[in-house]
């Protein structure tokens, strides 16, 4: 484990020589991240609580993805026009009116509106998210600057199920009704946080915002003829994308309904899912920027299979809570991916690239949900983690051909 004291010393060291935009945009996705744990690890619980089975809660899931998929890359096309800023004001607003709309919700059909919503204003978030990172951090420091920025958003994301398992205990247990409180306090949540995306966040002043850029169509071409291996990353990205959802919407509902956790049990295990990225964030940056990206995630795989494995196993709260912990490998594999995403295209078609890429990962979100709906209904519920390995031992052969930048090649892009 590595020194707290030195990776901190290290991490302000770092963060002090970055660009104004990459620093400003942290306590924005902290707070963005915050409240978004905050409901994350109840919500397949409340929807099912409003009377869904597991099929109809990957629809549902589903809907919401496919809507995302649809603005994807004119998403991308936005961002590289109008900057990272109006994409972040209208996804916060955006969020605030599907948490509200979530609380307000009293059957699952009603929860639609607001998923679609939630959708769209994540996929806003994520890429004009990533186009601050790809723009404002040299190639050499990028998967260290993305691991610390990823550490540093974790840290209030680390209380976030607590306090969330707390108030839904106060307010009624694991059921709706109880787990509505928390869609409430999110909605005052980013309400707040909308004067300070107005207000302090500021565009990263390497993009071309507001300059002519190449049409939409054009856009799109560059990407295809300039990037490295794209194709192939699109094809790596939907795998991940498909473990990723599965995951996150049957993950809660099995320790649930399968392993019979409590409201504290789920809420710690949304917390221990937050270690490994919290103390492991800096270091596992330093290792992708000095041995390479593909080497870290060959890596981290393993370790996110053995959290399955630990989870579909467990017998104890202790064992679930471990198995989530381990977990914490995903996003680790997450942020590294990220970093080497954001390389195989020049800085000017980040935007774009990040918005071709959210068009095929919303449609691996369309069909994902409804086939580990399917899966846990046709086949069983543990077979569906099972078929969450399989996806990620797929990923390795194809992840082989993708090509990298060397540490000795990370120069910048223009």
């Amino acid at each position: 484990m590595p020194d707290i004291r030195s990776t901190v010393t290290s991490g302000i060291a770092f963060l002090t020589k970055q660009k104004k935009s990459f620093k400003v945009n942290i306590p924005r996705a902290a707070a963005n991240n915050f409240l978004y744990r905050l409901t994350q690890q109840y919500q397949p619980i409340y929807i099912t609580s409003l009377g869904a089975s597991p099929l109809q809660l990957g629809v549902v899931s589903g809907i919401g993805s496919a809507a995302a998929a649809g603005i994807a890359v004119p998403t991308g096309y936005l961002v590289d026009k109008y900057g990272p800023k109006k994409l972040f004001t209208i996804a916060t607003s955006t969020m605030a009116m599907a948490s509200l709309l979530l609380a307000f919700s009293n059957d699952w059909l009603m929860t639609i509106p607001a998923l679609i919503l939630a959708a769209l204003a994540l996929r806003f978030s994520n890429t004009a998210c990533g186009t601050v990172c790809g723009s404002s951090l040299k190639n050499e420091d990028r998967a260290v600057g993305m691991q610390l920025c990823d550490s540093l958003t974790a840290v209030p994301s680390f209380i976030g199920p607590l306090i969330a398992a707390f108030m839904i205990d106060v307010s009624g247990g694991l059921n709706a009704t109880g787990i509505r409180s928390v869609y409430y306090f999110a909605f005052v949540g980013y309400c707040v946080l909308l004067p300070y995306v107005l207000k302090v966040f500021s565009d990263p002043s390497e993009r071309p915002t507001g300059k002519a850029i190449p049409s939409f169509m054009e856009g799109i071409g560059e990407v295809l003829h300039e990037g490295r291996s794209v194709k192939r990353w699109i094809l790596i990205s939907a795998l991940t994308e498909t473990s990723r959802v599965i995951s996150l919407i049957f993950w809660p509902l099995y320790a649930v309904k399968i392993k019979l956790a409590d409201v504290l049990v789920l809420g710690t295990m949304g917390t221990a899912q937050i270690v490994f990225p919290l103390l492991l964030a800096i270091p596992m940056g330093r290792l992708a920027d000095k041995y390479g990206r593909k080497r870290l995630l060959y890596a981290i795989t393993p370790g996110y299979c053995l959290a399955i494995v630990l989870f579909v196993v467990a017998r104890s709260p202790v064992e679930l809570i471990v198995s989530s912990t381990l977990q914490g490998f995903l996003q680790l594999a997450l942020v590294t991916k990220q970093a080497l995403t954001v390389e195989l295209v020049p800085t000017r078609l980040i935007g774009r690239w990040l918005g071709i890429l959210g068009l095929f990962v919303g449609l691996i979100g369309l069909f994902a949900p409804v086939i580990g709906g399917v899966i846990w209904d046709a086949l069983s519920p543990d077979f569906l983690f099972i078929f969450i390995i399989m996806v990620e031992l797929v990923k390795i052969p194809i992840l082989a051909t993708v090509m990298e930048r060397t540490p000795q090649q990370q120069v910048r892009l223009s």
